[in-house]
């Protein structure tokens, strides 16, 4: 929720679900990527942080709710990492279809 203005100061007592079950597999997390506020919609822009631009293209999108992940792994940054799928045109569905059909980012693993 960084992407809210309304988190800025928040900081988790406990991992998310996804999160906690990667560390119980033998994960190590080692940061956090950009989402847009409240993951929902189509770029990752929100007023916190700015836009995730694509690494690759700076005129196409890395994607939405998802997209700082996409740029992360696209970069090499990280090997795996979570999406959301919040079932908006730029969801984790469809950002491992695109990437994959146009080859600017390597597809996402969704856990």
């Amino acid at each position: 929720m960084r992407g809210s203005r309304l988190f800025t100061e928040h900081v988790p007592t406990v991992d998310a679900t996804s999160v906690r079950r990667m560390k119980d597999a033998g994960a190590i997390p080692i940061g956090k990527t950009k989402d847009p506020e409240f993951s929902y919609w189509t770029e990752t822009d929100n007023l916190v942080s700015g836009k995730t631009l694509n690494p690759y293209n700076v005129v196409r999108t890395s994607g939405g709710s998802s997209g700082g992940e996409a740029a992360a792994i696209a970069t090499g940054m990280s090997p795996i990492g979570l999406g959301s799928d919040v079932a908006i045109a730029e969801s984790i569905r469809k950002l491992g279809h695109v990437r994959a059909r146009r080859r600017v980012m390597r597809p996402i693993m969704a856990m």
